[in-house]
């Protein structure tokens, strides 16, 4: 794993990092690898159900995030109470 770096993506009352983990490819069918590295650091194993979530700028996607989800309805919970 490379070395965290915050990005300003902080929630109210927590402290949030970003950094690039991994380049990888995406094939001619849409498939893309999560590396080994990073699936072990989240847990994460093979059959398990993954949200993709967009965030768009000026109406159009421009960041993908993946979240487990079993884990998705706490993490919206606590997003949901950090924006009160």
């Amino acid at each position: 794993m490379t070395e965290e770096k915050d990005c300003g993506c902080q929630q109210k009352g927590t402290r949030s990092a970003c950094c690039i983990e991994h380049v990888t490819t995406m094939d001619e069918r849409g498939q893309v690898v999560i590396p080994k590295e990073v699936r072990n650091a989240l847990g994460w194993k093979g059959g398990e159900k993954i949200a993709i979530i967009t965030r768009t700028s000026n109406n159009k996607p421009c960041c993908v995030m993946l979240v487990n989800v079993g884990s998705l309805s706490t993490q919206i919970k606590g997003f949901i109470d950090n924006l009160e």
